[in-house]
């Protein structure tokens, strides 16, 4: 087997056992580790996905946009079209990842905050 796909696949290992710990932070840089070294690796975009959603809802208090991934500028047609891409990256009938199904309902959640004007409102405690 190729070193660098060894190297990816014991990042991913890695990955999970953070998430495991409740290292959400260092679950999320060794996925990302892992996807640098080999972008192919099965299931390692939903796994980064997955795990940036917990690391931004590290604090008490969650900010919708964080867990979009999007500015609090962001205008109604980004916030649907990121909360859609996100939706079937994290669905927990594609993404068998540790964790993702949680990170689909915060998804959902921050999805639901969205009032017409396309602003996220609330914040969840």
């Amino acid at each position: 087997m190729d070193p660098t796909i060894e190297e990816a696949l014991r990042a991913k290992e890695n990955a999970e056992n953070l998430f495991l710990g409740k290292d959400f932070p260092g679950a999320k840089q060794c996925a990302l580790r892992a996807q640098t070294l080999c972008p192919q690796l099965e299931g390692i975009s939903q796994m980064v996905a997955t795990f940036e959603i917990y690391a931004a809802t590290m604090n008490q208090e969650i900010d919708f946009y964080s867990v979009l991934g999007l500015d609090p500028s962001a205008d109604k047609s980004l916030l649907k079209k990121r909360y859609k891409k996100m939706a079937v990256l994290l669905h927990p009938d594609k993404n068998k990842t540790v964790g993702a199904n949680e990170a689909f309902k915060l998804v959902s959640e921050a999805w639901c905050h969205t009032p017409t004007d396309g602003g996220i409102i609330g914040a969840r405690h």
